[in-house]
């Protein structure tokens, strides 16, 4: 089993980098597994908006649809365009 509060707690140092990563992105960006800079149990969905950085996390077999969609209803309640 994935412990949720070890994903979290390296959140916060690992942040940066995906805020890095994502500036040269466009649109929204899906991480699973490995390729997640905020860890490897779990799955990202990312979207930059000047410097605002949208992430869902989840577990890497999710609705990935669903979770682009909320992503991007959360982008249009904010007024952020991906």
């Amino acid at each position: 089993t994935v412990q949720v509060s070890a994903v979290f707690d390296h959140c916060e140092e690992r942040l940066p980098k995906l805020r890095e990563h994502m500036k040269s992105q466009e649109g929204i960006s899906v991480f699973v597994g490995s390729q997640n800079p905020l860890g490897d149990a779990c799955s990202a969905v990312c979207m930059m908006y000047d410097e605002t950085l949208l992430v869902i996390l989840g577990p890497t077999r999710m609705a990935y649809a669903s979770v682009y969609g909320a992503l991007l209803s959360i982008a249009k309640t904010q007024n952020l365009n991906p």
